[in-house]
């Protein structure tokens, strides 16, 4: 009967510990890489797992492809040259984070969560201004 017992034990222990690991355990894949910070300090996951328990960590996952950012100056947005007239514009950028733990945390302290679509991105970058007077400049620069 002990025996009998101490086998139900270990068998209920076992399925909870599969079920809180299931829950709480959190893998990366080749194509994106996580961020555990919270209690503990800040753990970058390129390859492999980390356990994040909801009260104590956060999780951010960072897109490691590359992406295609479409912007668009038309219309209202279009650049003016030097010579005033109007011009509209469409870049085109291919982003992509530096596959170590360093460029995996600069992403996610400065990009975060919109790293993982291109419409993220393309939002953040055309709303800094640094980015958009580099346009200008280029842009009224250029020979006609």
């Amino acid at each position: 009967m002990a025996v009998f017992l101490a086998i139900v034990v270990a068998v209920i222990a076992i399925a909870v510990i599969v079920a809180f690991m299931n829950r709480f355990y959190r893998k990366s894949t080749r194509d994106i890489a996580l961020v555990r910070t919270g209690f503990g300090g800040q753990k970058v996951v390129l390859s492999g797992g980390c356990l994040s328990l909801p009260f104590l960590h956060k999780v951010e996952e960072i897109n490691m492809r590359t992406n295609r950012v479409e912007v668009k100056r038309t219309g209202d947005k279009s650049l003016i040259t030097t010579d005033r007239i109007r011009v509209d514009v469409e870049l085109e950028f291919y982003v992509r984070v530096q596959p170590t733990a360093d460029g995996v945390a600069t992403a996610a302290q400065s990009i975060g969560a919109r790293a993982l679509n291109p419409d993220g991105i393309r939002n953040l970058m055309e709303d800094r201004k640094p980015w958009t007077r580099c346009t200008r400049s280029a842009a009224s620069s250029s020979a006609t």
